[in-house]
């Protein structure tokens, strides 16, 4: 008698968060034979094009004062990073929090400067607010450089490529708590293919797997929320109306 090998889904989980808890708890391989999960584009830096990068670099060498968030800083262009630049005396400037640069900017006020904004749905709101913020205070010569991603753009092209060949998805969780599910279930109504939301925690993924595994072998699709304490179907209104 022949034995059928059981179907093996492929699985991409958005969030780089997501990938490193998987790999953490041992639950990558324990779903292996079942699923093979596949890291996704993980965080905005990642699919940064080198073209903005060498732009920066450029306005850089300009003599303007750049400020960005940590994880561009060693991003490399053609011609180095801004890690790089910095060493080198150029004015580059980390941020956590985008609206420290309007104070900063008071201090000297006469040098131009460029706030590289990078991020997906979750920082938007951020640099939404500075950008009101620089209004108000009639700044006139800080300009922001704009490098925000959307995720559910991001998943349709990634469906649309056939080499991909995936599944189904397991969606990022802190961006979720933002769009909420709501743009999911049309993409998964146009795909034909289950997304669940996920959290962080073991048992979260572990629920979030056991959903994924349920829908794919009945053939199902849709959106299963299984982070329903901090993602609302309708998302977070006030980031939303930021965005």
């Amino acid at each position: 008698m022949k034995l059928v090998e059981a179907k093996k889904y492929r699985v991409m989980e958005i969030c780089g968060t997501h990938t490193h808890a998987l790999m953490r708890y041992g639950l990558k391989e324990f779903y292996s034979e079942k699923l093979e999960l596949v890291c996704g584009p993980g965080c905005p830096v990642c699919v940064t094009s080198q073209s903005d990068i060498d732009r920066i670099l450029y306005l850089c060498d300009l003599g303007m004062r750049i400020y960005t968030f940590g994880d561009l800083m060693k991003v490399p262009g053609k011609n180095g990073n801004l890690r790089e630049r910095k060493a080198l005396g150029a004015c580059v400037r980390e941020v956590y929090n985008p609206l420290w640069i309007v104070d900063d900017m008071k201090k000297d006020p006469a040098r131009g400067a460029v706030f590289v904004a990078i991020g997906f749905e979750t920082t938007a709101p951020l640099i939404a607010s500075l950008i009101e913020e620089i209004e108000r205070e009639r700044i006139e010569n800080l300009y922001v450089y704009l490098l925000l991603k959307l995720i559910p753009p991001a998943m349709e092209a990634l469906l649309e490529d056939e080499e991909n060949k995936l599944d189904g998805f397991i969606c990022p969780g802190h961006v979720s708590t933002i769009i909420g599910e709501r743009p999911y279930i049309k993409l998964a109504e146009k795909v034909k293919k289950p997304f669940v939301i996920a959290g962080f925690t073991r048992e979260e993924l572990t629920v979030a797997l056991e959903k994924m595994s349920e829908m794919l072998e009945k053939s199902a699709y849709g959106v299963v929320n299984v982070y329903a304490s901090a993602v609302k179907p309708e998302g977070n209104l006030d980031a939303r109306e930021e965005n």
